[in-house]
């Protein structure tokens, strides 16, 4: 049950992010394959996208998630639920 209300949380806090950031590209490939979701999002950064959602980092054996990682005039930002 208290998994349940975390996955619904977060589903919210998603749609939420789309309202507060609208126009932006999603870099969740596949919920299920961390590594194409890393290239998805080094990919949207390559080639012009100023909001992501969903964006997949591993840097130095640590995994990274945001909800919304934004591009402004002081560069990347991320932003995440918890």
């Amino acid at each position: 049950m208290a998994q349940q209300a975390l996955m619904d949380a977060g589903r919210e806090v998603g749609l939420l992010a789309r309202k507060l950031f609208p126009g932006g590209m999603n870099a969740s490939a596949d919920h299920f394959d961390v590594f194409s979701n890393v290239r998805k999002t080094r990919e949207l950064m390559n080639h012009g996208a100023y909001t992501i959602y969903e964006a997949v980092f591993l840097f130095d054996g640590c995994l990274v998630m945001a909800d919304i990682l934004h591009r402004g005039a002081g560069g990347w930002r991320g932003r995440t639920e918890g």
